[in-house]
């Protein structure tokens, strides 16, 4: 008996085709690449990607992108992620974890708790982080855990990374336990090394690993590999939603015609037909997409702008502010992304707010 799928993961593409964002919970022992493949049979189709993996050991929340939906992975594959941890301190291996060869196992005295926490915190915020030898980072064409599996370990440079915040639940030695959230890139196999050697202790290999949050995504019960391909179509959420946390600009069907074309559309104060819709998302997100609404308006939050520059008439340039947005059509579809800017003095654009396509989608990617 054949199922109709819910309104918001429609069909698109090829006849029969799924798109959309599958949320999954990862058990420990496979690699996230077995759990793709997994989700390629049964959704019986090819094009699947994922919005970051998690090593073998780890657990928590996996997201899986089909179909036509995978062309949005750049958009999501930057989001920032929380994890709960639990690393053993005093114990250095080859994969900054606990299953890798033991280096070192500290025997002395261990530090205080009071010690522990303010070891923890002094990785607060933006740093340089060494990525462990055994991950996907490619340097000169080489991929690090291969080589560093055939013995010839790579040289790789420490990279900018942030931790937001890194709450301390608990010290039993040689455990700590915390909960970090981090921007994209962050290694928490990193972090636990780096804490051990910050307490003298020679090290630290990470023993637990639950990635809880991804953006604005939760884990929550139910999310194992689903059964078949109706559990995991009923169980999407469409493109439109995946891209929870973006405003979004609602055009009519002459607006979304030139928006195809590649051509910018002029937006009027107030807006209609236009108008701009903010998703609902937690505070914090949503001040870290930087926009705020006013009644329908689009107004300035921090939005990015241009450096100031000269007009064409050699008259000082006041940067524009742009606002990344995406693009809904009058159907509810996802057509693109784009960006909204209000021209500042002297730069030559448009008058007036108006909406310049960045990305267009040759074909609608779904219905919310």
């Amino acid at each position: 008996m054949s199922q109709s799928l819910p309104d918001r993961a429609p069909i698109s593409g090829p006849p029969g085709e799924l798109s959309g964002l599958l949320l999954l919970d990862k058990p420990s022992g496979p690699t996230s690449f077995s759990l793709v493949r997994e989700v390629r049979r049964i959704a019986g189709q090819r094009a699947v990607g994922h919005l970051g993996t998690l090593d073998p050991l780890a657990t928590g929340l996996l997201g899986a992108l089909l179909g036509p939906a995978t062309r949005l992975a750049d958009q999501l594959m930057g989001l920032d992620k929380t994890y709960l941890a639990r690393v053993v301190v005093g114990l250095a291996t080859s994969t900054d974890d606990v299953t890798g060869q033991v280096w070192r196992n500290w025997t002395g005295p261990w530090p205080s708790e009071a010690q522990a926490r303010a070891a923890l915190s002094s990785f607060l915020g933006p740093s340089s982080q060494r990525p462990p030898a055994y991950s996907a980072i490619k340097r000169g064409g080489q991929v690090a855990h291969r080589a560093a599996r055939a013995g010839r370990p790579l040289e790789l440079m420490a990279r900018p990374v942030v931790a937001h915040r890194l709450d301390f639940l608990s010290w039993e030695p040689p455990e700590i336990v915390f909960r970090a959230q981090v921007s994209s890139g962050y290694y928490i196999r990193s972090l636990a090394r780096d804490l051990g050697e910050s307490l003298g202790l020679g090290g630290g290999a990470l023993k637990e690993l639950r990635r809880e949050v991804i953006g604005p995504f939760v884990l929550t019960p139910g999310q194992a590999m689903p059964q078949d391909r109706a559990e995991l179509a009923d169980r999407l959420l469409s493109p439109r939603a995946a891209l929870m946390g973006w405003p979004e600009v609602i055009l009519t069907e002459d607006e979304t015609r030139l928006v195809r074309q590649g051509q910018p559309v002029s937006l009027r104060s107030p807006w209609p037909p236009s108008q701009v819709e903010l998703s609902q998302v937690e505070s914090s997100q949503f001040e870290s997409n930087q926009f705020k609404s006013n009644q329908g308006q689009l107004t300035q939050g921090q939005p990015r702008a241009s450096e100031p520059d000269q007009g064409p008439r050699g008259e000082p340039r006041v940067p524009a502010p742009v606002w990344e947005v995406k693009i809904i059509d009058s159907q509810g579809q996802l057509v693109g992304l784009g960006q909204i800017i209000t021209p500042g003095l002297g730069s030559g654009e448009p008058r007036g707010p108006f909406l310049r396509p960045s990305r267009v989608l040759r074909a609608p990617l779904g219905v919310e």
